[in-house]
């Protein structure tokens, strides 16, 4: 079985990414301060379709959430051709653990129809840049 259980901060704002097929990826990092250290573990995360949604319209840099999910390890072959990997958990499951404020609660996601990339301000409403690839 290969399930894990976190819960710390988001480490950036989500960004979520549309392809034409109609589904949706989003993807953050997400901070956990180790107990009795100043030691903080990183993790890579992504969240695909309405799961993704709820991350980019109702949360930012900082917000306190819990996810379930599952471990992969993601590889590539760098420029210079050296070799890297890193452990990304697939989220299947969120849990929002703050109260939003005002200003996140009637947040939206605009409609986009073609292959494309939106990065949110801070407040989860308004795109900043929208990239089609």
């Amino acid at each position: 079985m290969n399930t894990i259980m976190l819960v710390g901060r988001l480490g950036r704002d989500p960004e979520i990414t549309y392809f034409q097929s109609g589904s949706s990826v989003t993807k953050s990092s997400l901070a956990i301060k180790r107990k009795m250290s100043d030691e903080t573990d990183w993790f890579s995360i992504e969240a695909w379709g309405k799961t993704g949604e709820v991350l980019t319209n109702y949360t930012r840099k900082g917000s306190l959430v819990g996810v379930e999910g599952q471990v992969t390890v993601e590889s590539w072959t760098g420029h210079n051709g050296e070799f890297h990997s890193k452990l990304v958990v697939k989220i299947q499951r969120v849990t929002l653990l703050e109260k939003r404020d005002r200003e996140t609660q009637t947040a939206t996601l605009p409609k986009v129809n073609s292959f494309g990339k939106i990065t949110y301000n801070h407040n989860g409403k308004t795109p900043v840049s929208a990239k089609v690839f």
